[in-house]
């Protein structure tokens, strides 16, 4: 089980040896301090809702909601950002949040193999786009199960 401490001035943070060892293993997390491992909020909660970790604040064990509603007007699209990067970790895949501060450590890659998008265009059907939180909603339920 992972095991973390959240400070409102700080963040979260492992600092116990085989919770920290675990995390940085296996690429989460930043080491910022001897013996922290600082996370971000997206991982605390992939931690607590998919790894069974704990989070322990001032007076109490925090749980997922309670770390989401601490974050969520801090952090643009807070849940947008988690389901991604459940998504990606279910996938075997790891995601690092860009930091504009390490200038020139950006590797170039070979390009995602994909084709080009060409969307469907359907009669008599209209969908919603949430530009910010990058999803829409389409209210025809007919449609829908056919896309």
């Amino acid at each position: 089980m992972v095991e973390l401490v959240y400070d409102p001035r700080k963040g979260v943070w492992a600092e116990e040896p085989a919770s920290l060892e675990k995390l940085h293993r296996n690429f989460f997390g930043e080491l910022k301090e001897k013996g922290r491992l600082f996370l971000e909020p997206e991982e605390v909660m992939y931690l607590l809702a998919i790894q069974n970790g704990t989070c322990r604040g001032k007076d109490r064990e925090l749980t997922f909601n309670d770390v989401a509603s601490i974050y969520m007007k801090s952090v643009p699209r807070l849940f947008t950002r988690y389901n991604c990067l459940r998504d990606w970790r279910d996938r075997g895949l790891v995601v690092k949040p860009y930091d504009r501060r390490k200038k020139g450590t950006a590797k170039k890659g070979k390009p995602y193999p994909g084709k080009p998008f060409k969307p469907e265009k359907l009669a008599g059907t209209e969908a919603l786009w949430y530009r910010d939180s990058m999803f829409s909603v389409l209210e025809d339920e007919k449609t829908g199960k056919m896309l």
